[in-house]
């Protein structure tokens, strides 16, 4: 299916966005990541916080605002030829919750954080028009749990709180009497009697001066169903849109009913679970619970089904392979994971060593492209922003990053502040830098002899090896200017805490092949990855591998 801007993402087009962004996931390098949020914490106070007052800050800010916009940069690499094909997309995400799952969501916007969007060009009636439904993962536990609650087959009155009628409450107490009444007259009838009965009657009359019940409120089904419970166990009530159905009660049939009303449940679950299946997607989560037919969109007009479960099966299987350990690329990251997991997962622990534990979990390589800019800057806290870094790279014409043929909105126009623009920017910023870094451009194992020499020239000092090993950077490339914008060390230095063994890949560089960033599994990332910059605090870093610890 064509679309005029397939970077453009709303709940109108999902269905067939999902397939196509699941499927460049299973095949990508890395993904750059980008929100617009409803409000931000602001510290006012003049003195630095500690990283846990900063993340307890955070953490109760992003249980009040909201993501609004989401932006999704997916980076693929062709090692051949060189070059990183880049598709952006940009997600309105809607607030808004279903209300048929019986569960509300609140959330709050900054009058701050309004001027500015709106300042941007943001049009905030889009998230709620326009935007991707979502369900976190709490949210999913506690429909789940209040579906097993309701349909248990009775009430639990463990956990149901039971009503209590007074004096005062005249009305009702008649009409829990006329329903006992009507209960006890059918259950006299003996043999023939209809195996059911309906509260109230099609054919209710008029009672001790009262009009007839004709349907029943929610509070009189509660009533009646609280009736059944505790004083007829040999009977069961079953909820009818308007009155309710007292029948014999089956254990088996009970259990039928109770298996056939959680399946759909689950099933509504999965069908509400929108953008949620993006980050499953992204940590290595479950994603084959989606059918074959979700990926349909995939399909051309003269293939048949068996394709479009060739799709399914095709992404299934990338995403499997990927093992949950897609490199996650952001700018100025730390905010953005704590609002990412209150919002997708939900329940933000107390301490921020045990948030950094589950982050590492799901994600087990974050890069932020402000820590790598910023890398040994000393006690400053130098200007990062996106738009700073972007310039500052702004004659850097290595690798080649080409823009996918159906993703060009953001190819001649600039949409600062809009997520997936960002997101884009962060992508081409992160290549930019990463091309720099030790281990880039050639992945060509070490020689013997080139291994022999390095280890040798360690045991006379990292600084002898250095300059022995890096001759062959210098070959009139403007790229190959290694010093970040305002560190006070060579990149190359920050890797004399490695064991010398683990940096044999800085001696692969040479003069022919293609320009590459280093591998995800070099080692210059436990340098530059899983380092969060959060300037304004006494760490400044916010580690997330326990290596770094």
């Amino acid at each position: 299916m064509d679309f005029p801007a397939w970077d453009t993402v709303t709940g109108q087009t999902w269905s067939n966005h999902l397939p196509h962004i699941l499927q460049d996931i299973s095949e990508c390098t890395f993904v750059a990541l980008d929100f617009e949020f409803s409000g931000i914490p602001t510290y006012q106070g003049s003195r630095q916080q500690t990283l846990q007052e900063r993340y307890a800050e955070v953490k109760e800010a992003a249980r009040t605002y909201q993501i609004l916009q989401v932006g999704l940069t997916i980076v693929k690499e062709d090692a051949v030829t060189g070059t990183y094909t880049v598709k952006p997309y940009n997600i309105h995400l809607s607030p808004l919750i279903d209300s048929t799952l019986r569960i509300d969501r609140t959330f709050g916007f900054s009058s701050g954080a309004v001027q500015f969007l709106l300042k941007s060009g943001f049009d905030l009636n889009a998230p709620f028009h326009e935007g991707v439904s979502y369900l976190s993962t709490k949210e999913e536990e506690q429909v789940l749990e209040d579906a097993h609650r309701h349909n248990s087959g009775r009430l639990n009155t463990g956990t149901v709180a039971q009503i209590v009628l007074s004096k005062g409450d005249a009305e009702s107490v008649a009409f829990l009497a006329d329903v006992r009444k009507d209960i006890e007259e059918w259950l006299n009838v003996g043999e023939g009697r209809q195996d059911y009965l309906n509260v109230p009657s099609r054919d209710a009359k008029p009672k001790n001066g009262r009009p007839a019940v004709t349907s029943l409120n929610r509070f009189q089904k509660r009533l009646v169903h609280q009736l059944i419970e505790t004083e007829y166990p040999s009977l069961t009530s079953i909820g009818c849109p308007d009155f309710i159905r007292i029948v014999k009660f089956d254990k088996e049939r009970e259990e039928r009913f109770r298996r056939e009303k959680i399946n759909r449940v689950e099933k509504r679950l999965l069908e509400l679970r929108g953008f949620r299946w993006v980050i499953e997607a992204l940590t290595g989560g479950d994603v084959s619970q989606l059918t074959p037919q979700v990926f349909r969109p995939l399909v051309g007009a003269v293939e048949d089904e068996d394709d479009a479960t060739a799709y399914w099966k095709r992404t299934i299987n990338g995403l499997k392979n990927k093992h949950g350990r897609i490199p996650l690329v952001g700018h100025n990251l730390f905010m953005d994971v704590v609002y990412m997991w209150q919002c997708f997962y939900g329940g933000l622990p107390d301490k921020v060593e045990e948030f950094a534990d589950l982050v590492h979990g799901k994600f087990p390589l974050l890069i932020d492209t402000k820590y790598i800019f910023t890398h040994d800057c000393g006690d400053m806290n130098p200007v990062a922003s996106l738009d700073d870094i972007a310039k500052a790279f702004d004659n850097i014409t290595k690798p080649e990053i080409i823009m996918d043929e159906k993703h060009t909105r953001y190819q001649n126009t600039a949409c600062p502040h809009e997520a997936g623009y960002d997101s884009l920017l962060t992508a081409q910023n992160f290549l930019k830098q990463a091309v720099q870094l030790p281990g880039a451009r050639s992945r060509a194992s070490p020689t013997p002899s080139q291994h022999t020499e390095f280890v040798s020239a360690q045991k006379g000092g990292i600084e002898k090896a250095t300059s022995k090993t890096t001759l062959t950077k210098n070959h009139g490339n403007a790229t190959m200017n290694t010093r970040t914008k305002f560190a006070g060390n060579n990149v190359y230095e920050a890797l004399e805490s490695i064991d010398p063994e683990a940096t044999i890949e800085k001696l692969t560089v040479a003069d022919s092949g293609p320009e590459l960033i280093p591998s995800f599994s070099a080692p210059v990332w436990k340098v530059y990855g899983n380092k969060l910059r959060v300037f304004g605090t006494q760490e400044r870093i916010f580690k997330l591998d326990s290596a770094g610890k």
